[in-house]
């Protein structure tokens, strides 16, 4: 739960930043963008705007940005699949979109054998949105 002493925190944050870096078009470091925004459920927006000195554009970009940050995806790991050369198909083209714009593309020589084994690993990790 976040304190008057955690809104002070954050306005000492700003202002060192902002001591060390007059430049106003100087990108704010992330730290303290997801700090004010953590606020943001504590404190009403004009509050946490005007003890941070940023401005309601900021703010809003800077939500809009974390909502459509996608999470790191994690990697599957294949079994190595031994194919010959008749089971391999030359020149495929796979592109899987997932839900918010994400997208897997697999190309080159694939067997059917390696399309199985990545289907199994999403699948195992979770990811059956394929």
């Amino acid at each position: 739960m976040m304190t008057p002493t955690d809104l002070e925190s954050a306005v000492d944050s700003f202002r060192q930043w902002h001591a060390a870096h007059p430049n106003p078009r100087a990108k704010t470091p992330s730290h303290l963008q997801q700090q004010a925004l953590d606020l943001l459920a504590h404190y009403p927006t004009a509050q946490v705007i005007e003890a941070l000195g940023i401005t309601p554009y900021k703010i809003r970009r800077w939500q809009r940005l974390r909502d459509h940050e996608s999470p790191p995806s994690e990697f599957v790991a294949l079994e190595n699949v031994m194919a010959t050369p008749n089971e391999i198909t030359s020149g495929l083209h796979i592109t899987l979109q997932i839900n918010r714009g994400a997208q897997l593309s697999l190309s080159g020589s694939l067997s059917a054998q390696h399309l199985t084994a990545l289907v199994q690993g999403l699948v195992q990790k979770g990811e059956g949105q394929v």
